[in-house]
């Protein structure tokens, strides 16, 4: 059944995006974060992206993408960004493609080619991906 198995499938999509969100407004504890850790610290009234240098108790520095650094910022003022394992990144991969198969079942042929292409922008070199496309 397409119909049931592309709604499975947006559902899945969904609940990774909303997962992902989720972990990322969660303000982070010095436990949780460790050296290497991608965060983004606030700057005033915008944000700088950077990676953990050093974790302290209530403080931590940051190296940024910039090349510049902060010693000693406070935890409030970091959020942690989203790390994707591998595991993740294959599942995002294997729902789009098999949504993609469904969409093109069902003669959404224009949808499925936007689940391919999102599929090749997240693993540009996936053959299968490519071949469907």
């Amino acid at each position: 059944n397409y119909t049931a198995a592309r709604s499975f499938y947006r559902v899945a999509l969904s609940t990774l995006t909303v997962s992902e969100a989720f972990n990322a407004s969660r303000r982070p504890t010095a436990v949780k974060l460790t050296v290497g850790h991608p965060v983004k610290v606030q700057q005033g009234t915008g944000w700088l992206v950077g990676m953990v240098s050093d974790v302290n108790e209530d403080v931590v520095d940051v190296m940024f993408d910039n090349g510049t650094e902060a010693d000693n910022v406070p935890i409030h003022k970091v959020h942690m960004l989203p790390v994707e394992t591998s595991a993740i990144a294959d599942l995002r991969l294997h729902l789009c493609m098999n949504s993609a198969k469904c969409l093109h079942a069902l003669g959404c042929t224009h949808d499925a080619i936007e689940c391919l292409t999102f599929a090749l922008t997240v693993s540009p070199e996936h053959i299968p991906a490519l071949y469907l496309r």
